[in-house]
């Protein structure tokens, strides 16, 4: 990671190891040991590459194809059903365990919310909703509650886990601290300006 920052084409060759990373995570759902073996270290790699070219300043064209290519294989995973479990489990004890940074992990569970909502077989919805106060304590305390600017991708992320099981707003209030806490930050950032596609 250090010698590929250190290059003037980074961002491309982030892209180029992370289209790798989740091509490798497709293929070793096709055996379950190798599943078993090498997801963790596959959806670490997967997560920091993603915050690597969702970055601030990087081209609107790499963030767009790097989410559509993290989408396709997070997707692809769940559809295994014979290890969604051991799957789901895995991204959660990644995320939440602090072995990622916050903001990386952030953008991952709200993609991971998200497919998982999408999909017929909703074994990896209700695994999620299962886990859904670990998340919400982790975006208060690790995401909403840091001491830096949250980039807006990662705001995004919040914004897909507030929906995993609501078409509005009103499903959010069952957790009032999680409510404050969103609140208070979209009253000091535009909607305009988390919406950004530019950004």
């Amino acid at each position: 990671m250090v010698r590929v920052s250190l290059k003037p084409n980074a961002t491309s060759n982030y892209f180029t190891l992370l289209t790798w990373v989740n091509e490798t995570l497709i293929l070793a759902c096709n055996d379950q040991e190798d599943f078993k073996k090498y997801v963790k270290d596959l959806i670490r790699y997967q997560a920091t590459l993603l915050q690597h070219c969702l970055e601030e300043g990087r081209k609107r064209g790499i963030k767009s194809a790097a989410l559509r290519n993290t989408k396709a294989a997070t997707r692809a995973v769940l559809r295994h059903t014979e290890f969604i479990k051991t799957a789901i489990q895995s991204y959660l004890s990644i995320f939440l365990g602090s072995r990622v940074s916050s903001f990386a992990a952030g953008v991952e569970l709200g993609i991971l919310a998200s497919i998982s909502k999408q999909l017929v077989d909703q074994t990896a919805s209700v695994l999620i909703e299962q886990s859904k106060g670990p998340i919400y304590e982790f975006f208060i305390k690790d995401i909403i509650g840091s001491k830096v600017r949250i980039p807006q991708y990662v705001m995004v992320g919040l914004f897909c886990i507030i929906l995993i099981d609501r078409t509005n707003f009103n499903g959010f209030s069952q957790d009032l601290q999680l409510e404050r806490a969103w609140r208070e930050y979209y009253f000091q950032h535009s909607l305009a300006a988390f919406l950004d596609p530019q950004s």
